[in-house]
């Protein structure tokens, strides 16, 4: 097993975790043991996502190979019973995020984070409602889900109006990658935001770059 995420149960009593072996297992945090495994999904398994009201679990990835299996599937955290399946994408999903409300899952496709979409789904239907074609390696909701920050591997952060589509302004320009010494000191693996809603931390990682985290205040006024 080889693991692709981590996260908390919301109880925190277990730790979820996606793998290549296909599979998403909850560990019990007291004793170390395996509690379930949920084994729908037929390649790796690459991220999570938790929904705001702490119910549901959706988890998705693929190879990135033709006929990988990148539908989003939705499951009951409880029980792990999975409740629905999404209709697979053209190119392995890398990034998932509910919005605050609860009503729309958002993900990442592409081929190592080059010609990256991001799609918007309906979480009751199971429908694509629309997508951006954007490079990006983390997907943040606002505070109250009216923008998305997008976060690229040459860390450019954007934000963006969820209602149109539309990108709103550029809030950290991105680094050109045109050297090798660029390339091997900037790669953005991870960023979250602050609960105030105004501090964004990015972690950064390469061969060259120490490991870094960045910190950065932003500002959601156009």
């Amino acid at each position: 097993m080889s693991p692709r995420q981590l996260t908390f149960t919301p109880d925190s009593k277990n730790l979820i975790s996606a793998s290549s072996d296909k599979t998403i297992k909850f560990w019990n945090l007291n004793n170390g043991r395996l509690v379930r495994t949920l084994k729908e999904h037929n390649d790796w398994v690459m991220t999570l996502a938790i929904s705001p009201d702490s119910t549901t679990l959706a988890s998705a990835g693929g190879a990135y190979e033709i006929d990988s299996d990148t539908a989003i599937r939705l499951w009951d955290i409880q029980t792990g019973k999975l409740i629905k399946t999404f209709p697979r994408t053209p190119e392995a999903i890398g990034v998932l995020a509910f919005s605050p409300d609860g009503k729309t899952l958002v993900s990442s496709t592409g081929k190592l984070q080059t010609n990256t979409t991001i799609n918007f789904w309906d979480i009751n239907s199971g429908k694509l409602v629309s997508n951006i074609s954007e490079n990006t390696v983390s997907l943040i909701f606002s505070k109250h889900g009216e923008h998305l920050l997008t976060v690229s591997s040459s860390y450019a952060v954007d934000l963006w109006n969820i209602s149109n589509g539309k990108k709103i302004k550029n809030l950290v320009a991105g680094i050109k990658l045109d050297n090798d010494q660029n390339i091997g000191r900037i790669y953005v693996s991870a960023a979250t935001l602050h609960p105030d809603g105004k501090t964004l931390a990015i972690g950064e990682g390469g061969v060259l770059s120490g490991y870094r985290i960045g910190i950065r205040q932003i500002s959601f006024d156009k």
